[in-house]
Formats: structure tokens, sequence, C-alpha cells
């Protein structure tokens, strides 16, 4: 039934308020990267990799939107929203489902083994590398 729909394809060049209910003729990609900076894809806590095994300080929370204002340190992590900058020192983010509380701003990542996580997100730097 599709098969037998033709539509007539042309370009055309409209005004922003006149898109609505248009197709887009080809592909747009943006030549900056936005937001400016690495960020955090999940909730959880940004910390070095080379701690994840270790029982980690929560030294601040960054939301979305706020600029993080300490470094992390050895054993040392900051609890981070989904979509906020990363903190310099940082090179992986623990998702919070993966986290236990330990109470007085400590943490720990619970998996058995953590040698081989599942679910802790590396990041790689391009602009923030310590």
């Amino acid at each position: 039934m599709v098969s037998g729909v033709s539509f007539r394809v042309e370009q055309e060049r409209i005004g922003f308020l006149e898109t609505t209910g248009r197709i887009l003729f080809e592909d747009i990609a943006s030549d900056i990267e936005m937001p400016p900076f690495d960020k955090s894809a999940v909730d959880g806590y940004a910390c070095r990799k080379s701690d994840i095994q270790n029982e980690l300080e929560v030294i601040e929370v960054i939301p979305a939107g706020k600029v993080p204002l300490k470094e992390i340190r050895e054993n040392q992590c900051a609890k981070i929203m989904t979509g906020a900058p990363l903190p310099i020192g940082s090179d992986a983010v623990i998702m919070v489902e993966d986290v236990e509380e330990l109470g007085q701003n400590r943490i720990r990542y619970k998996k058995e083994n953590p040698r081989y996580p599942s679910r802790y997100f590396f990041i790689i730097f391009s602009s923030l590398s310590p």
C-alpha cells in the first residue's frame, strides 16, 4: 500500500516560523560541541578509575547547570547529576544504582569484582585532562 504512494521532493528555503509540519531536506550538523564541556551521561559519582575499588569520600554535589568547585583527588568523588560538567581529576562515573552509601559523605562501589565492572562509565577527557 505504501509503495504506491509517491511524494514530490524538492528543496526550498523558508523562514523558521514556517517550518511547522515540514521535513528537512538534508541533515544539519553543528560545527561546535554543545555543551562545550565534558559532562556526565548518568546520575552517579565522578571519581578516578584507579580508586573505584576503594571507599570514597564525597567532596561535593554537582547538579546540572552548576560548575564543579573542587578537583577530584585520590579516594575522592563528587555526586554528579546527568548533564553536569565533570570535575577535573575524574576519569570515571559510577552509576548511582551501583553505589552503597556508607554515611558521613562516604560511598563504596558495590559490585563484587571491581576489576571487571559492568556498569560504570569510563570517560575519555579531551579538554579537562589534569
